[in-house]
């Protein structure tokens, strides 16, 4: 019980965490001193095919090095967003053999972790779309 409500508690502040982040490294890039006001004179932003897209990557993973007593090790988040890294703890534990690296998934199929995991994913790409 302790558990789920700490994955509620991680899952519900997720998306303040993810926006003061993406908001911090929105006015990083768009800072005067930094983003010049006249861009005809660069001709990367003359030409659009130049532009970088922004996106986001997010990867789960587990952190094999902070295995508990029971063989537990711990899924973390990689959120990566213009070259910058922030991770976190899911609040999730499973075991290595279960865990299928390729696909970020569980295997043999466990819909609980997997859910969880789906609906962080679909947490901060919600958030990334609204900055």
């Amino acid at each position: 019980m302790f558990l789920n409500n700490l994955i509620l508690l991680q899952v519900i502040t997720l998306p303040a965490f993810i926006s003061f982040f993406f908001k911090s490294q929105l006015a990083n890039f768009f800072d005067k001193k930094r983003f010049p006001t006249n861009l005809k004179r660069f001709p990367i932003f003359n030409n659009p095919t130049k532009f970088k897209i922004m996106k986001i990557k997010i990867r789960f993973y587990i952190d094999k090095t902070k295995t508990n007593k029971t063989g537990n090790c711990p899924i973390n988040c990689r959120i990566t967003y213009n070259n910058n890294r922030k991770e976190f703890s899911t609040g999730i534990f499973i075991k290595p053999e279960y865990w299928d690296s390729q696909h970020q998934i569980t295997e043999p199929p466990n819909d609980y972790i997997n859910t969880q995991l789906s609906l962080i994913n679909s947490k901060i790409n919600k958030v990334f779309l609204l900055l």
